[in-house]
């Protein structure tokens, strides 16, 4: 069982697992964790500037134990980081930013490796530029080891999908010369190479969005062929490799845990027959929990051995011993569940981890290895038992054999996969499978095919047909020496399909994604875990609009219009912007020499309407007239320069502002369209799931404020335009979009609220009318409180931040009135007038009626209702025993399941009301049974 003990403000501060013991955790006064203590009884402590940044990480206490790490800001950019370093004994490795561009990315960055490295030592420099819009424009790699420097230029689509990639190495490289996206941003089709001479292709679904087939072909020649089917879980059961005559197939159960796979040169998949390229038969089984209990290899059994369940077993989801015909391994870990100690085929290997929980060595066989780890977790540099030690540095590896070093660089697509590796030996192209996989490499000299292929797991089947690279099972690195592949977080054992230590993020919502040791929900075929962090639920309907008249399918729709209709809004934004910076500069020019001032207030305001249709004229008679007059001003022959030079600036600006003025209009259009869209979209959703009457509104004529200090009657207000809004908890005071317009009419409830406008200084008051569940800001208690509650005396805020008190309150009903609402973007406030000054009010966020709100979960668009008693099941389903379990003085299972659902509800802040409520008063239901005596197990 796990618990977890919690402060006042919800932080944690203990907790208790079966798999890595007791931890506690300590924050400071600002609420930041300052130390932490591991089931080793190992503390990590963290040392924090005045602004809140980590300045140095320290096992033990700060200052007298042992530095980790520091970090310094400022230097380079106030407020950004300057460098960060990691601490291994006497040898720092300092990861430094040197340049900023002016939107603070850093452009240029040097990584310093200590002289204890040997042939690795040394500065390695890289530098980047970005375009407008924050897309990676180039990157610069250093010249290291036997490759020369190289810069990179990515270009991209005008929706900013990336597209090419080039290079200057040499007399110039192309990498990616061509990439075809689909209407909807799936990748179609990648080109390789200069001339193209090796492309991919993939084929999806439309009404799934599943891959149906992937090829890859160099020049004429079909190098892959694979073809996808699915169940109708959306879980692949055949991947079908036409050149090598091969099928691979695959089994579930009805967890979609994997229970078979297998090869077969059959047309279906019926049985294995050990038929094509490095063929495999496997089958698979788990407990209830999740664990592992055997793989069955063409007929060999694995049996996995793990320590007696019960309340008191310790790390019960460690492997302890995996037993063959002839052969026991035994495996053994210490009290944070890290493992510790190995014995296969006879070999024996004990490991090492450091207090960050990273493994620091690996003695296999009485060979050493041994890694190095930057600030951010990621290993830097390993070194091997032949004496080479190998650098990381993301785009490209060091490798350093007896003082000589060799490099690689990896060269990835739009989707991070690589597309091209290079070595002193030339270009190999590069082809990713299932979950990132290396799977095809394509010499670029020789033409020269190579297929890699894995089991489930992540095992190679058959030998190494990439030696080239030591990147195999999800794209990750395979370390020979160990046996272990590097997936970032944690360190993996494809030979057993588990993690070697447990989950730092352990997911609790899901509980066949409880077990800390478990791969990818036991589905490696359906999922994938390549940080060691997250699975990845690769299978399953992801488009709800497999079924398109769903009411998933709808609120999907509607959720991509108001998208659209945000960048919309942001393109009109950006228009306008450019149109005001164009005319002031005419302006300044305008004042600094002529002192002219007039005639261009309707765009320096940003007030465009006030131009109307003459606006172009405006543009183009200002530049003409404020020409003429410089040329008067300076006719003399000796200043006809500075005249020329001004009025070129002059026709310049012009030209800007009446091209951003013409593309102001054009996304003005735009807005229209796209807010029609949300509003067809709201429709069919209205449609297919009818909206709950709206809760809250104003009667016609009540004036809302606009962004620019304006005011409008609520009725006038549309979709896109900008209204105050401010968030009662911060103070923040910001422009932001209507996103919704909201009217009814019927019987309505009202109120009168009459208010006090000036204060002591006289006797204005004003007046708003809202229905009755309408909710306004109270200054004190600081809360949102309904209309119908409100009294004479209470305080309501204004935009300013000062108070109005109400004067006075009247109630009645009226028949067919007609009110309205608004629905506002991020705040979901706005500000209604009040005389001569105005009140915070909330906005309506348009609630589905309950018996049709959709959640999202992991694979799948379902009904709230349906997504609780899933969540429910499951953890019901881990913690059901048998009636001396479940029932009783002790109710253990009860008690576990409540203590698992609590923690979920914990863990997840962002739940809709209804399901948080719902889950909670299963708990209470739980706890309740667990309690009792005259409950019988096997029921929920």
């Amino acid at each position: 069982m796990r618990t977890f003990t919690y402060d006042w403000a919800g932080r944690r501060t203990a907790a208790t697992d079966p798999d890595t013991g007791s931890s506690s955790y300590g924050y400071d006064a600002a609420g930041r964790p300052i130390w932490s203590v591991d089931g080793n009884g190992s503390k990590v402590s963290t040392v924090y500037d005045d602004l809140g940044r980590r300045t140095s990480q320290w096992h033990g206490e700060p200052l007298t134990g042992t530095k980790l790490a520091e970090w310094t800001y400022d230097t380079i950019a106030k407020g950004h980081p300057t460098a960060a370093t990691r601490h291994v004994g006497s040898n720092a490795y300092v990861d430094a930013v040197t340049a900023y561009d002016s939107s603070y990315r850093a452009t240029n960055t040097k990584l310093t490796i200590p002289a204890a490295e040997g042939a690795l030592a040394g500065e390695y420099e890289f530098a980047a530029s970005y375009d407008v819009a924050g897309n990676l424009l180039t990157q610069t790699m250093p010249g290291k080891g036997d490759l020369a420097g190289e810069t990179l230029t990515y270009s991209y689509t005008d929706l900013g999908l990336a597209k090419d990639l080039t290079s200057d190495y040499g007399s110039g490289s192309t990498y990616v010369k061509e990439t075809v996206y689909s209407a909807t941003a799936r990748l179609n089709e990648r080109a390789y190479g200069a001339n193209s001479q090796v492309k991919r292709t993939f084929t999806w679904d439309e009404a799934t969005g599943w891959l149906n087939r992937l090829t890859t072909t160099s020049g004429s020649q079909l190098a892959q062929d694979d073809t996808f089917t699915y169940n109708k879980d959306g879980q692949i059961t055949r991947i079908q490799d036409t050149p090598g005559g091969q099928s691979e197939c695959f089994g579930y159960d009805g967890l979609t845990r994997l229970t078979s796979a297998y090869t077969t040169g059959a047309a279906t998949c019926t049985a294995a027959d050990n038929q094509g390229p490095d063929p495999y038969n496997q089958s698979f089984a788990y407990d209830a929990v999740g664990n592992l209990q055997s793989i069955t290899d063409n007929g060999v059994t694995a049996t996995y051995g793990y320590p007696a369940p019960g309340s008191s077993a310790v790390r019960p989801n460690a492997v302890t011993a995996i037993s063959r015909p002839g052969r026991t391994d035994t495996y053994g870990y210490d009290n944070a569940g890290q493992l510790v100690a190995r014995t296969v085929g006879g070999k024996q290997a004990a490991f090492t981890w450091n207090p960050l929980g990273q493994m620091d060595k690996a003695v296999v066989d009485g060979a050493e290895t041994s890694m190095v780890y930057d600030t951010d977790g990621e290993r830097l540099i390993r070194r091997d038992p032949d004496g080479s030690s190998t650098l990381y540095l993301g785009v490209m590896e060091i490798r350093a054999t007896g003082g000589v070093a060799k490099a690689t660089r990896y060269y990835t697509g739009s989707d991070g996969a690589v597309v091209a590796l290079r070595n002193s030996a030339g270009v190999q192209w590069m082809a990713s499978g299932l979950h990132g996989s290396t799977q095809l490499a394509i010499d670029e000299a020789t033409g020269q095919i190579s297929r890699e292929r894995y089991l489930p797991y992540g095992q190679r089947r058959g030998s190494d047909d990439l030696p080239f690279t030591d990147r195999g099972f999800l794209g990750k690195t395979e370390d020979d020496s160990t046996g272990l592949d590097y997936l970032s977080a944690r360190y993996y054992d494809p030979a057993i399909g588990k993690f070697v230590s447990t989950d730092p993020l352990l997911d609790l919502s899901k509980p066949q994604w409880t077990n800390p040791y478990s791969y990818g929900g036991n589905n490696p075929i359906g999922a994938s875990d390549p940080t060691g962090l997250k699975v990845i639920d690769d299978a399953g309907p992801s488009d709800p609009c497999a079924k398109p008249k769903s009411v998933a399918c709808k609120a999907k729709r509607k959720q991509e219009a108001e998208a659209a209709l945000r960048a919309a809004q942001a393109e009109v934004d950006r228009q306008l912007r450019l149109l005001i910076d164009a005319v002031l500069a005419i302006a300044k020019i305008a004042a600094d020499e002529l002192g002219i001032t007039a005639g261009i207030q309707c765009f320096s305001t940003g007030n465009l309407g006030a131009c109307g249709e003459t606006a172009l004229n405006i543009l183009g008679s200002l530049a003409g007239g404020l020409a003429g007059k410089l040329a008067v001003k300076y006719g003399l022959p000796w200043k006809w320069k500075k005249a020329y030079e001004l009025g070129k600036r002059v026709w310049k600006h012009a030209g800007d502002a009446i091209s951003a003025f013409k593309n102001w209009l054009a996304a003005k259009d735009r807005l229209k369209l796209a807010s029609k869209k949300v509003q067809e979209a709201t429709e069919a959703l209205n449609a297919a799931c009818p909206i709950s009457r709206p809760k809250s509104s104003f009667v016609p004529g009540t004036a809302v404020v606009m962004a620019d200090g304006t005011y409008k009657p609520i009725e006038e207000v549309d979709v896109g335009d900008r209204v105050l809004a401010t968030d009662p908890e911060t103070g923040q005071v910001r422009a932001e979009p209507v996103t919704a317009v909201i009217t009814s009419k019927g019987v309505k409830n009202l109120v009168r609220i009459t208010v006090d406008t000036d204060g002591e200084r006289g006797e204005a008051t004003g007046t708003i009318i809202a229905t009755a569940t309408h909710r306004f800001w109270l200054v004190e208690p600081r809360a949102w409180v309904e209309a119908s509650a409100l009294a004479p005396g209470v305080q309501l805020r204004t935009s300013g931040g000062q108070s109005q008190e109400i004067l006075a309150i009247a109630r009645w009903t009226a028949g067919e009135q007609r009110v309205h609402n608004l629905t506002v973007a991020r705040t979901h406030t706005y500000h209604v007038r009040t005389g001569a000054t105005d009140v915070l009010v909330h906005n309506d966020n348009n609630p589905l009626d309950e018996s049709c709100r959709v959640v999202r979960d992991e694979r799948n668009w379902i009904p709230w209702k349906e997504y609780v008693a899933e969540v429910i099941k499951q953890i019901r389903n881990k913690h059901r025993g048998g009636q001396g379990y479940e029932s009783g003085r002790h109710g253990a299972g009860f008690s576990a399941s409540a203590t698992e659902l609590q923690e979920f509800v914990r863990a997840n802040p962002h739940l809709l009301p209804e399901i948080k409520q719902a889950l909670l008063d299963k708990v209470k239901e739980w706890r309740a049974k667990a309690r009792g005596t005259d409950h019988r197990g096997g029921r929920s």
